[in-house]
């Protein structure tokens, strides 16, 4: 009986995760993106392991300047999802928007990735302070790098990890989280070949040709160990301030 009522709960919570996700994408396709926001966090609130809310809130932030949230949102979907079309179209989406938001001047690196053109996140009634320590670790992560590739990527996002943790573990969210489980299941490289494989294909293709045994080690690994949220412990913009 308890398991019934139990996969019932489950299927409700699934039709209800639908219906937010149908209204967002309206709102989306009406051009409505803040009302669109709306219905796609309701979403990620009701069933934070389902992706359709990560989905659509990412793609409403790669439209805005404050592509901080588009790069958090856009890779929770990369590892909930089993959408392979829409995984390719994240895939370039997320390489394309670190690219644009970290200029490497002679070495010297400067993130942009929150300029508020679309004030979605800032208000009078809360701060919001993430996306400012988001673009200064960024930085100095990317300190002496002369291009941008998925392995500087890898880089970049590994010391900013361990920065984050030194001098900002207020922002330690189940994101990083998963970042870290990687790392010390031995899959870093892999997986952030796997996440942006879609922004150079020539590159990705050539790191699986010469790691098929690392390749196929993180991808068994992923299929054994999918990401699981739960209402009480998943990632939430509101709670980065």
């Amino acid at each position: 009986m308890k398991n019934v009522i139990i996969s019932a709960l489950c299927l409700l919570s699934c039709v209800f995760t639908m219906a937010q996700a149908d209204k967002g994408d309206k709102k989306f396709e009406a051009g409505q993106y803040q009302q669109a926001l709306y219905w796609y966090e309701k979403c990620i609130d009701n069933n934070p392991s389902a992706d359709s809310g990560y989905y659509g809130a990412s793609q409403v932030f790669f439209l805005s300047t404050e592509t901080v949230w588009a790069l958090m949102y856009g890779e929770l979907f990369m590892i909930l999802s089993d959408n392979d079309s829409l995984q390719m179209k994240v895939s370039r989406q997320l390489f394309d928007a670190y690219f644009a938001g970290l200029s490497l001047n002679g070495g010297k690196a400067a993130a942009n990735y929150n300029s508020n053109i679309i004030a979605y996140s800032d208000s009078f009634e809360r701060r919001n302070n993430f996306p400012s320590v988001f673009d200064s670790l960024m930085s100095k992560s990317a300190y002496g790098l002369r291009f941008l590739d998925i392995e500087n990527l890898t880089s970049v996002r590994s010391k900013f990890l361990s920065l984050l943790k030194a001098n900002n573990k207020d922002f330690y969210n189940p994101l990083f989280e998963y970042w870290d489980k990687v790392k010390t299941a031995g899959h870093w490289q892999a997986y952030n070949c796997w996440l942006f494989a879609y922004g150079n294909n020539k590159q990705a293709a050539q790191w699986i040709t010469a790691n098929k045994d690392k390749w196929n080690g993180f991808m068994n690994w992923k299929k054994q160990n999918p990401a699981q949220f739960t209402p009480m412990h998943y990632f939430s913009r509101y709670n980065m301030e």
